[in-house]
């Protein structure tokens, strides 16, 4: 009994860290191919609140853009979003997209609460088909990614950040 012992053990402990070592690669792979993936804007399918669908080409090619994924339950994107509304002007030239997975209703709500629905610049989308945290990298609520004028990556953010992190980072695509 000791001697069958003596031989599974090892085996078992050698499964485990081959096991082990291949998620580590495959994580690492997958980081990477992400990496790559959102280095520019990818291509997405989302719906405004009006119903009609909008994707990357709908972006205003000329200005950077900030994408928010948020919930409106969320304690820290309501500060974010606070954050945002009172350096409102600060974003004149910068499209803001809020995306979200939550009904439309809730969506539209939550842009009526923070009166920001005046603004051309601002757009809230619907991800009814639940693609954009994957497309887009995100885990975390709320996230934020930073584009430049030309659609590159300048800053991916998970956790809310501050107007003054989001204005620094802004203008170092200009």
């Amino acid at each position: 009994m000791k001697k069958h012992i003596r031989i599974v053990i090892p085996i078992i402990v050698t499964v485990a860290l081959f096991y082990t070592g291949y998620r580590m690669v495959d994580l690492l792979r997958q980081k990477k191919n992400l990496a790559e993936k959102i280095v520019h804007v990818p291509s997405f399918e989302l719906k405004s609140t009006l119903g009609e669908n909008f994707t990357n080409k709908n972006l205003k090619g000329s200005i950077p853009v900030v994408f928010f994924y948020f919930n409106s339950e969320c304690d820290f994107c309501q500060a974010e979003i606070q954050d945002i509304v009172q350096n409102i002007r600060k974003f004149k030239d910068i499209q803001l997209i809020f995306v979200s997975f939550e009904p439309v209703q809730k969506i539209i709500m939550f842009q009526a609460t923070y009166k920001l629905d005046i603004y051309d610049n601002i757009v809230f989308l619907s991800d009814y088909k639940n693609t954009f945290s994957e497309t887009f990298g995100v885990k975390t609520l709320p996230s934020s990614l930073i584009y430049d004028k030309n659609g590159k990556l300048v800053s991916r953010n998970n956790g809310a950040v501050k107007v003054d992190y989001l204005l620094k980072a802004l203008k170092t695509t200009k």
